[in-house]
Parts: C-alpha cells; sequence; structure tokens
C-alpha cells in the first residue's frame, strides 16, 4: 500500500539558473507531480536542488516522486537528506518510514513512525502506518492502540475501522472484530475488505449463512476478485466439515446429498477463484476438490 504523502511548502526563491530560480524548477515540479509525470518531477526537483542544496522540502519532495515510480532506495536517501537538514521534519520521517515498510525493513520503519509521533503527537496518519506494521510484526496489541489512537482523531476514518478489526481478529476476538468491520462499512457501504474480513469472521464463528451473505455483497462490487469466491468457498467446505464431525454416526441421504452439494458450490469457487489468479485457490481445489 503506498501511503507516501507529499509535502507542500511555499519556497522563496534567490538563486537562478539560465534566468530561472529554485522556486520557478519547484513550482514545475508540482505540476508534473500533480500530472502523474514523476520522472519530469524528478527532473524539475533536481534543477532546483541544484539552486538551493539546503531545502529540505525539495529533498522529501523529489523522495515522494522516486517513491511513485518505486524507486525506494533513492527516496530513502533523499528522505535522509531532508532529515539531516531539518531534524525537525516529521513528514520526512513519515515518508522514510513507508519506504522502509516497502521494503520490509520493518523495524527501521517503526524507528521513524516512532521519531514522526515523538514530533507530531496528533499525526494520525503515522499512528495508521505503524499499526499496519505492527500487524505484520504480529504486535495485534500495540496496532490496536495505533488504530485506536488514529480514530480518536478522526471518527469518521472507516479504514482505521477495518484495520482494528483485522487486528482484534488476529487475537481471535471476533466479537469486537464484527464491531469494527459495522463501523466501517456503516461509513462506507462500499468496502470490499471490510466485507471480506466481516465474511471471515462469521466463518470462524460458525455462521455460515452471514459470511456467505458478506461474500456475496464483495462479490459483486468486485466480481473479477477472486478473494471472495475463495472465501465463500471457504466458508460453505467449513459448515460441511462440522456438520460431518457432529453427525458421524448419523448421516441421513438427506445430509449427505446437501454436503456433496455445499462441496460442489465450494469446488466452483475454489476454480473461480483460481481463474482470477488467487493463490490459495489452487491448495482448496487439490485439497477438497480432486473427484469434482
Amino acid at each position: 500500500m503506498k501511503t507516501i504523502v507529499l509535502g507542500i511548502l511555499m519556497l522563496f526563491p534567490y538563486l537562478t539558473m539560465m534566468g530561472q530560480t529554485a522556486g520557478d524548477f519547484y513550482r514545475r515540479a508540482v505540476q508534473k507531480f500533480n500530472q502523474k509525470d514523476y520522472a519530469a518531477a524528478i527532473t524539475e526537483y533536481t534543477r532546483a536542488i541544484a539552486l538551493d542544496s539546503s531545502s529540505s522540502v525539495l529533498f522529501n519532495n523529489r523522495g515522494v516522486a522516486k517513491s511513485k515510480i518505486e524507486d525506494f532506495t533513492g527516496c530513502i536517501y533523499d528522505f535522509t537528506k531532508a532529515i539531516q537538514i531539518t531534524p525537525s521534519f516529521a513528514m520526512a520521517y513519515f515518508n522514510r518510514a513507508n519506504a522502509y515498510k516497502e521494503l520490509l525493513k520493518l523495524d527501521l520503519a517503526l524507528i521513524d513512525y516512532d521519531k514522526s509521533i515523538e514530533l507530531d503527537p496528533k499525526y494520525k496518519s503515522a499512528y495508521l502506518n505503524r499499526g499496519l506494521v505492527r500487524t505484520d510484526n504480529q504486535d495485534f496489541n500495540g496496532a490496536i492502540k495505533d488504530f485506536t489512537k488514529a480514530i480518536e482523531f478522526d471518527v469518521n476514518d472507516e479504514k482505521a475501522y477495518n484495520n482494528r478489526g483485522v487486528a482484534y481478529y488476529k487475537l481471535s476476538d471476533y466479537n469486537m472484530a464484527i464491531k469494527d468491520f459495522d463501523k466501517a462499512l456503516k461509513l462506507d457501504n462500499t468496502y470490499y475488505n471490510a466485507y471480506v474480513n466481516r465474511g471471515v469472521c462469521f466463518t470462524e464463528m460458525k455462521k455460515t449463512e452471514l459470511a456467505v451473505k458478506d461474500f456475496n455483497l464483495a462479490i459483486q462490487m468486485s466480481p473479477m476478485s477472486g478473494e471472495g469466491y475463495y472465501y465463500r468457498g471457504y466458508a460453505q467446505i467449513t459448515e460441511v466439515s462440522d456438520i460431518e464431525a457432529s453427525n458421524n454416526d448419523k448421516k441421513t441421504l438427506a445430509t449427505i446429498k446437501s454436503n456433496l452439494g455445499k462441496i460442489d458450490n465450494a469446488c466452483d469457487d475454489f476454480k473461480k477463484a483460481k481463474d482470477f489468479r488467487y493463490s490459495k485457490a489452487l491448495e482448496a481445489i487439490e485439497t477438497y476438490c480432486k473427484g469434482s
């Protein structure tokens, strides 16, 4: 997830290159960036830096442009230069943390998120992104604290609720997770990830009907995504396994037929997920669908 933020500050040019000031190049760089011509933006920032190498904003902004073309090593260099020039530049620490996150250098990312929050205790995005890294590091309680802090700053941030719900889910606190997914969906009833995540929770809680309903909605919203099909199939397979485990000596013909129908439906979903390149589908097909 690309979470790098462009920091825009006014510059006061005083040096020139062929009659043009650092501010001229800066303004063109911003324009090119907004047009998503990131290579051109980098060129313009480099020209501005040639005239004003003491500007932490120029280095920060060039780093952001580099991140957009996934030159994370290059953008880390620029964010580091910005920090060296202005050690109190919270956004530069935040941006460098995001770059470290992309390179899976999570320990370094955490250090920079910590610093950005130390410099700006109300930096909501830093709490959100640190929460994501803590989730990746399986520090789920720490992640919940960060997402909760972000929610304190913005009670209408559906992503914060969804992400906190994931952390609760990882702790097997399904009731709290469901509450957060409900809140996320109340704020945005088209939130695909929240439907999938809530459906997964319902599956774990053995509420298959509710799970399938959520996966149906997710599939309606994103019919070309294999994830919804996979989890809808998994919910049905899980229900069959639970039924068979509780009816080992009581299998009626109706139960057998019902279970076979659910397995067939699940395998159809797994095959659709495979068609849409959802990697988990292959293992599910090999495990559950050999005879279908």
